[in-house]
């Protein structure tokens, strides 16, 4: 006989003892036996931008309001932007940067994720500055980085999302695209992309230093044209104290790596399960909860939060099939 075990993921955010800065991102099996042993790993993140109202546009970049949403194109002859300010340098080690929306861009051109610093000099678009450093990440496949004036472009296979046509994308439905990036020995290492939720590993380390002003979109030319519905900017947060309750009992604690990681072993042992992971330092908490239920569960793996809603109380519920099967 077989049941299903539904793991239903808690976040209540209370305005008057929770900081909306921080958040923390879980990962678990998608299936589970009763007795088995599984491992939760969960990191907690703090939130540098969360918004799409990018206070750095290029010059030439035209901006196309459509009732709430805005669209924007990029600049002649190329190279345009819209971008945050942004301070990351040897005190950030990772950074997770998402964009949800929609766009419609030529192939060959390169729209997508970009971070600058260097002698970069916003509003002049690429085109009329020269020594600036860059990462990018294009929207169309490709992995570039711009560095002493010149452009390389080590990677062209990369995963995309939409189909081309007659040398166009156009995605108009909603994608939700992240990309992870590390700092090694002071150089910038492109380590994963993320398309609606799946991963897609990269492990290549530029030259590229770990020291970047600008953080945001590259619009690049006039014929693109890019829809933001959400741009999130999170970083780890380090050496932070955790402790996990299982059903109301400390059942451990300590504290997140380099990276703000952590992770937590335990065998399913019944048929409800209360799991509670809590940052005590920065007042936030998920909760998992493992019961048994029957009919359908959707499943759902949101790997990085879209937003964090300004309001009193925030609940997002996640659910996740887990089949047990009686001895």
């Amino acid at each position: 006989m077989r049941f299903i075990l539904t793991f239903a993921l808690l976040l209540l955010v209370a305005g008057s003892i929770i900081t909306l800065s921080s958040t923390i991102v879980v990962n678990y099996p998608s299936s589970a036996y009763l007795g088995q042993e599984i491992t939760i790993y969960f990191q907690l993140l703090n939130s540098y931008i969360n918004s799409t109202d990018f206070p750095i546009i290029s010059s030439g970049v035209e901006v196309i309001h459509n009732g709430s949403e805005v669209a924007y194109t990029g600049t002649p002859p190329g190279g345009g932007y819209l971008l945050f300010p942004a301070n990351i340098s040897n005190n950030t080690t990772e950074l997770i940067v998402t964009f949800v929306g929609e766009y419609h861009t030529y192939y060959f051109t390169n729209l997508g994720i970009v971070l600058y610093g260097g002698n970069f000099k916003p509003p002049l678009p690429e085109g009329d500055q020269r020594y600036f450093s860059l990462v990018l990440i294009a929207f169309n496949g490709r992995l570039w980085y711009h560095i002493n004036g010149s452009w390389y472009n080590p990677l062209s296979s990369l995963p995309y999302y939409g189909s081309v046509i007659d040398n166009w994308i156009n995605v108009s439905t909603l994608v939700n695209y992240a990309v992870v990036l590390e700092e090694h020995n002071g150089l910038t290492f492109v380590k994963d992309m993320f398309i609606n939720g799946k991963e897609f590993v990269i492990n290549y380390l530029t030259p590229v230093l770990w020291n970047f002003s600008y953080v945001g979109i590259r619009t690049d030319t006039p014929n693109n044209l890019i829809t933001p519905l959400g741009f999130t900017v999170y970083s780890p947060l380090s050496h932070q104290l955790y402790v996990i309750y299982v059903n109301g009992k400390e059942y451990a604690s300590g504290y997140t790596n380099d990276l703000g990681q952590g992770s937590i072993s335990l065998k399913v042992s019944s048929l409800h399960e209360v799991i509670n992971i809590t940052f005590p330092m920065v007042h936030v908490y998920k909760i998992i909860t493992i019961s048994s239920s029957q009919g359908n569960v959707k499943v759902s793996y949101p790997i990085f939060p879209l937003s964090l809603l300004g309001v009193s109380i925030i609940l997002t519920t996640i659910s996740v099939m887990v089949s047990l099967r009686r001895k």
